[in-house]
């Protein structure tokens, strides 16, 4: 999987040097900092995934599986 952050390091560091004369620094510029400034996400391991499902699997098969998911998505979903 391609690193966007690494990916977008060497174009942001050439455009801030190239428009280091501007009064304001052009918006891509100030949307790809915002960008990187976000945290990485957190990948779940297997383990992760099967200790959350096994948490859930006394609540019944559809309602556990239900939670499951939905705690799931709360902990590791991407906005």
């Amino acid at each position: 999987m391609t690193d966007f952050r690494t990916l977008c390091a060497e174009p942001l560091e050439w455009a801030e040097h190239t428009s280091a004369h501007y009064v304001v620094h052009p918006d891509v510029i100030l949307r790809a900092h915002a960008a990187l400034a976000q945290p990485k996400p957190v990948v779940p391991t297997a383990s992760d995934v099967t200790e959350l499902f096994y948490r859930h699997i006394g609540e019944g098969w559809g309602v556990g599986f239900e939670n499951a998911i939905v705690e799931a998505l709360a902990r590791w979903g991407q906005p």
